[in-house]
């Protein structure tokens, strides 16, 4: 296992971002750490690179990542290049995430411990399949509009270890996705809501079975036909608004 910390130059306060790094990782989870997505988002950042499991960003550090351009992935192929973005100090306040062209199978981390997490949006493109976890021991943190383009099937993690058995309650604005999005699983401790909107025309699958906090969901405009929801532990609270839809709850 290996970690790398790439730290790009600096002058009169401007980063100077790094391209065509050279970084044969070998086998094992290995780890390259970056300043922020700016200072990696070049293109052909990583066309010469391999074998690179994680790639962590250091500062609160919103933008755009585009895994095709940078070379970080390489058709589509997560064993092939970076699977897993970690922002290991959150993303910011306001600062909007768009991360696209994303190998399949990719994981993007978000630590809210550090403060400055509320308000942002996100969007994800890439693979059919996607993970986005998010780890933090506040009480509750609000993001803005989560947008799934290209994404079939989207894994929504949140996890804390507060003490005394204190709950992270996390909120989105609304959920969006054009066409794609056919199956949503949530899982984790966190409360999760998404307490505005969901608009997915095709979402036909919530599968709420490994959540252990409390569920609020408000399906706008989803799957013509039969939409199924399945229900974690906790108190869950689902709202169906699209009268071409039914409701199976479980």
């Amino acid at each position: 296992d290996d970690f790398i910390q790439l730290l790009p130059g600096m002058h009169n306060g401007n980063v100077f971002p790094f391209t065509n790094s050279s970084i044969n990782a070998g086998s094992g989870n290995d780890i390259v750490r970056v300043t922020t997505l700016a200072s990696s988002s070049s293109a052909n950042s990583f066309s010469l690179s391999s074998g690179i499991e994680t790639l962590q960003f250091v500062t609160q550090a919103g933008g755009s990542f585009d895994g095709a351009s940078t070379g970080a992935n390489t058709a589509g192929d997560a064993g092939a290049g970076i699977g897993t973005y970690y922002f290991i100090s959150g993303v910011g306040t306001g600062n909007d995430l768009l991360m696209t062209n994303m190998a399949n199978n990719v994981t993007i981390r978000d630590n809210l411990n550090y403060g400055g997490t509320d308000g942002d949006d996100i969007t994800l493109t890439g693979g059919p399949t996607a993970t986005l976890q998010f780890d933090g021991n506040i009480a509750t943190t609000t993001k803005g509009i989560l947008t799934v383009d290209t994404t079939q099937t989207l894994n929504l993690v949140g996890t804390n270890n507060l003490p005394f058995g204190g709950v992270t309650t996390l909120n989105f604005t609304e959920l969006n996705s054009a066409s794609a999005l056919t199956t949503l699983n949530l899982s984790g401790n966190f409360n999760m809501s998404f307490g505005s909107s969901v608009n997915a025309p095709n979402l036909a699958t919530v599968n709420a079975s490994g959540l252990t906090g409390n569920l609020n969901l408000v399906l706008d405009d989803v799957v013509d036909g039969v939409i199924t929801v399945t229900s974690g532990s906790g108190d869950d609270t689902i709202t169906l608004n699209d009268d071409a839809s039914t409701l199976n709850a479980d």
